[in-house]
């Protein structure tokens, strides 16, 4: 388990769907399905708040930390969140990454709504 924290004035997303998890899709075969938590490839995303989230996998070499998110790992978070949403995504701020989202994978009509 890693707690990462936003840096360079970067902020995680939530969805209606904040926890995702999920094999890798170039670890997916007969004994590793794409949604299985038994895996030993599985990860987890689950942003806390803007500025903290957790990442869980199994992996040897890595150890349990609270480390800084760098803006490429905050941007696999974030990519990860929105594909897997249902109906509503959650951010703390416009961002030019939703709006790109919006036009490319939103099949549907889409409004955005600030508050």
């Amino acid at each position: 388990m890693s707690i990462l924290k936003a840096k360079e004035s970067r902020y995680f997303i939530t969805s209606d769907n904040p926890v995702v998890y999920f094999v890798p899709k170039n670890k997916v075969n007969f004994y590793n399905q794409p949604k299985s938590l038994m895996s030993f490839f599985t990860e987890i995303f689950f942003p806390l708040t803007k500025d903290y989230a957790i990442h869980l996998c199994r992996r040897d070499n890595l150890q349990e930390m609270i480390m800084f998110g760098e803006r490429e790992l905050i941007e696999v978070f974030k990519e990860n969140i929105a594909y897997n949403s249902k109906d509503f995504i959650f951010s703390p701020i416009k961002m030019n990454f939703l709006n790109q989202f919006i036009e490319e994978y939103i099949p549907y009509p889409f409004r955005l709504v600030s508050s």
